[in-house]
């Protein structure tokens, strides 16, 4: 089977959308999005197409001769809840599904959500390698939960529309618990450490790379000592717009994405109080936007 399918990507959402007519709300999992497509056997690409290489028994629980599913890998931690700590740590993956995009020949991103939750329902015997993603239709009380439990948020998803094929459309919204940006690895600064901190940067609407400042806090040891010599091919002298007033910054080539955390944006449009969270390899650099994932600034620079 082609890799042919396209996810469709989530605009940012805020917490009164919880409250939306007409929308059903599913816990917003922290792992890696995956299309699993499933013939005699089954494989698992990102979203830059790339194959991720891991044994699930999966395909006896998938009930059609082929499908195409839309899912997230993750992992559990001890105590139950889907964590990207223990992703990293090799903890046992498992995929969680969340929509379905063809069965058995029938094409179903025209189909509205609903109808496709149902043929998902229909298609799916979970075990402990596959499962669907539950949802709810009370967006507070799940937000509630979900904060309880010091998840990463919550997913707002239209009950009749289509799924967008390769598109970021805002019938899906995710509402974070705090506030997540992946950004674009352009530099780094070298202190106590080989890297000390991170130069980030977003494109913008001319898909110019714009400096939104770095991260030190986050990174381990074994993932720099991995990522050093690869940033040190890539050195350049072309600097991202509002750079240049950092000389202490070596910069890079565009090819990593990161995800951070941060408190809000400073006066100068760059993070304050940046944590790192993880690299994306997952995820095209072409996503790490302005536009899409710090809206609010988009409309005021526009």
């Amino acid at each position: 089977m082609k890799h042919s399918y396209k996810v469709m990507n989530a605009k940012i959402g805020a917490q009164e959308d919880l409250k939306k007519k007409d929308c059903i709300f599913e816990p917003k999992l922290d792992g890696f999005r995956a299309l699993c497509y499933v013939n005699k056997d089954t494989a698992l690409i990102s979203r830059n197409n790339l194959t991720f290489y891991y044994e699930l028994n999966v395909r006896r629980a998938i009930k059609a001769h082929t499908c195409v599913l839309d899912g997230e890998l993750i992992a559990f931690d001890t105590k139950g809840n889907p964590s990207f700590t223990a992703f990293q740590e090799g903890y046992p993956i498992h995929y969680a599904v969340f929509d379905i995009l063809m069965k058995n020949g029938r094409v179903l991103v025209h189909e509205p959500l609903m109808e496709r939750k149902k043929i998902l329902a229909q298609t799916i015997q979970q075990n402990q390698d596959i499962s669907i993603i539950p949802f709810a239709t009370n967006g507070p009380a799940l937000w509630r939960s979900m904060m309880k439990h010091h998840m990463e948020g919550v997913m707002v998803k239209e009950k009749y529309a289509p799924y967008y094929m390769g598109k970021r459309s805002a019938t899906w919204l995710k509402v974070k618990r705090h506030g997540s940006v992946d950004c674009v690895i352009v530099g780094y600064i070298q202190k106590k450490r080989i890297i000390s901190s991170f130069a980030l940067a977003l494109y913008n609407q001319n898909k110019e790379l714009v400096y939104f400042g770095n991260v030190g806090t986050g990174m381990d040891e074994p993932l720099l000592s991995k990522l050093y010599p690869k940033l040190e091919r890539l050195k350049t002298d072309k600097l991202p717009l509002d750079a240049a007033t950092n000389k202490k910054i070596i910069w890079v080539k565009p090819k990593f994405a990161c995800e951070i955390k941060y408190a809000e944006l400073t006066r100068h449009n760059k993070f304050r109080s940046p944590v790192f969270l993880r690299l994306r390899t997952d995820k095209p650099l072409s996503e790490c936007t302005i536009k899409d994932q710090l809206p609010r600034l988009a409309r005021r620079k526009s």
